[in-house]
């Protein structure tokens, strides 16, 4: 499965990894670490895991990190935990405009997990930015779905008192990375993402 329509190597040697970019793309791909400051916000109110971010080391062409082992998408464990910070840390940032302080893209293969909680990698530009209040829910949810998860998707849904508004976001994003798809040209892949989510919801309300 191509992860990156325009993949980079990525090499582990010995306990580090070596993410190989052109010089122009070193700046971007780094754009999340200014989120740092609001992750110390959290980890100092929130009764949940830590949220960190591990030091990277830029260079002209590469990055470099610790190897941190297998990722969330890996070991498909501690999930139902990672969504109890991502809300958490949705609720504390949240405005009476109903806008909270966007995580970016946090997805399973961006996710480590140790005793300190919660290492993010990799979360894109957009972190750090203002997002409608259910924004890093409904986009960690329709990730899930998109991993074959549906069923661990639906469990958290099943659990969470903001069901019906959270769908409701589920579906703006899910339209959102549908409309993306058709237009980069992969249309079986937003096809078969669509058909999933649809699953889902018919699952949903037979609940």
């Amino acid at each position: 499965m191509l992860i990156r329509e325009k993949p980079y190597p990525i090499i582990r040697i010995g306990k580090n990894i070596y993410k190989f970019l052109p010089p122009d793309l070193i700046h971007t791909e780094l754009d999340f670490l200014s989120i740092k400051e609001f992750l110390s916000v959290y980890n100092k109110k929130s009764k949940f895991n830590k949220l960190k971010i591990p030091k990277v080391k830029k260079f002209k062409l590469f990055t470099k990190t610790k190897y941190l082992g297998d990722t969330l998408f890996k070991s498909k464990k501690d999930i139902l935990n990672l969504y109890k910070c991502i809300s958490d840390f949705s609720i504390l940032f949240k405005k009476s405009s109903l806008s909270t302080i966007s995580l970016g893209d946090i997805q399973l293969r961006n996710v480590y997990k140790n005793k300190q909680g919660f290492y993010l990698l990799d979360l894109g530009q957009g972190a750090g930015k203002r997002v409608h209040f259910l924004y890093n829910q409904a986009r960690f949810l329709v990730h899930l779905i998109d991993c074959n998860m549906v069923n661990t998707a639906l469990e958290i849904l099943k659990r969470d008192s903001k069901r019906n508004y959270l769908v409701k976001a589920m579906n703006r994003r899910c339209l959102f990375v549908f409309k993306k798809r058709i237009f980069s040209g992969n249309i079986v892949s937003a096809i078969y993402r669509l058909f999933s989510y649809l699953k889902l919801l018919f699952k949903l309300y037979l609940i």
